[in-house]
This record gives C-alpha cells, structure tokens and sequence, in this order.
C-alpha cells in the first residue's frame, strides 16, 4: 500500500496488487507501468449503486462532482445560478433536483452546461413535490472550466 505519490514510480512486479490510500483504490501492477493500472478508479466508484444526498438553501448551486456521480440535490429555496466543479473527463451520471419549494431552478451556467439540442438551459418544473433529472457526461473536466452534455428531463416523478 502506499499513497498516490509513492504510485507515481512504482512499477511492481507482474500481478502484484496495491491499495492507493489517497484514492481508495485497488491498483494491479505489470512490472513496466509506472504507477500500475487501476482497477475502478475513484470517479468509478462513486458512480456504482449509491446517490450522494444534498441538502441545499441558497439561490445559488455550485454541484460538486468530487462528491459521487450521481446525486439528489433537495432544495428549499428557488435556485437562480448553477455551476459545477469536481468533474472528471468520462465522468457520467444522474442529478436529480427534488423541489421542497414552488420556485425552479434557473440560472445555468451557459459556458458548462451543454443541453441536447443546442438549447441554453429547459425550464425545470415550478410545483412542490416535482422532482427534475439532469443526465451528463464531462467532456471536459479541466478545473474551473468544466464542460458537461446534458439531457434534462421535467417532472420525472
């Protein structure tokens, strides 16, 4: 075992197997790849059979991808600016918005937000009780100019 940078340089021998402790991660080695292969990354693994629960009450959202690919974001407050951070190339999920509120969500960041259909950002739902799905795949995780293609569906239950 050992942590991401002790990885960096480590070849081990053929089949060996270690755990990143930085990543949680089990890592096969091959005796000729630095750092080995990784067998379910940490993206990976946030995406398999768990969605990451957050509670939100401000007008503005910044979703954090870091925290798991999918997640359901309840909020109580109408919701004027979205951004995102945390976002992997690859990465790909589900986002559910579960209104606790009759306001909706507005404010999509143009610039990291690509809607099917070349469209600027849907009109998310306006009742209480509705829950509205955002399906993505990064295609660009540089940090701080993260780029999504989404497909947004209305009233989803």
């Amino acid at each position: 075992r050992g942590d991401t940078a002790e990885h960096a340089s480590f070849t081990g021998e053929v089949g060996e197997c270690t755990v990143d402790t930085d990543k949680d991660v089990l890592v096969v080695h091959d005796n000729s790849t630095a750092g080995g292969h990784v067998m379910l990354g940490e993206t990976q693994a946030k995406t398999f059979g768990f969605v990451h629960p957050v509670t939100h009450n401000n007008a503005t959202l910044t979703i954090d991808l870091s925290y798991g690919s999918n997640q359901t974001i309840t909020f109580s407050t109408a919701i004027t600016t979205i951004d995102v951070t945390g976002a992997t190339a690859g990465q790909s999920g589900s986002i559910f918005f579960d209104h606790n509120v009759g306001g909706g969500l507005s404010g999509f960041n143009n610039s990291k937000f690509e809607f099917a259909g070349g469209i600027t950002a849907p009109a998310s739902s306006l009742t209480s009780g509705s829950v509205d799905r955002l399906d993505y795949i990064v295609y660009v995780g540089t940090s701080g100019s993260e780029q999504l293609h989404c497909v947004f569906s209305v009233g989803v239950t």
